[in-house]
């Protein structure tokens, strides 16, 4: 997930997100793909080793390296980034770290609390064994 969030969260502008259905809707879309293809080699085999929620907390869970990947490098000098460039690109994974709870996330870590949160819904889910 480091990859899809990296890349989302750095790339995809928010206009095109909001088109797309948001990040939840493209992640609903990868974890389809993702099990297309997992049973294409399975034989068959409908059980997806992720569902929808772990998926979505991992992809808010990188989205903590993704912001950490991208400070650390736009100031790694002068001339490693146009500074104009590095702050366009470093808003725009500020406002999605923002639009999908990344803060959260780091406080579930150390907590161990298995709670999923998405802020589009407005809605806190604890889940249950």
């Amino acid at each position: 997930m480091r990859d899809v969030s990296y890349h989302v969260m750095s790339s995809v502008s928010d206009e095109v997100l909001r088109e797309a259905g948001g990040d939840e809707r493209l992640l609903e879309f990868y974890l389809a793909e993702y099990n297309a293809v997992a049973r294409s080699f399975s034989g068959g085999d409908t059980t997806s080793p992720f569902d929808l929620d772990q998926l979505w907390y991992h992809y808010r869970l990188h989205g903590c390296w993704v912001l950490a990947a991208w400070i650390i490098s736009a100031g790694a000098g002068e001339n490693f980034f146009d500074e104009k460039m590095a702050a366009f690109t470093v808003g725009r994974i500020g406002r999605a770290c923002e639009r999908i709870g990344v803060r959260e996330v780091p406080e579930k870590v150390v907590s161990n609390a298995d709670v999923a949160v998405r802020p589009d819904k407005g809605s806190r889910r604890e889940k249950t064994e």
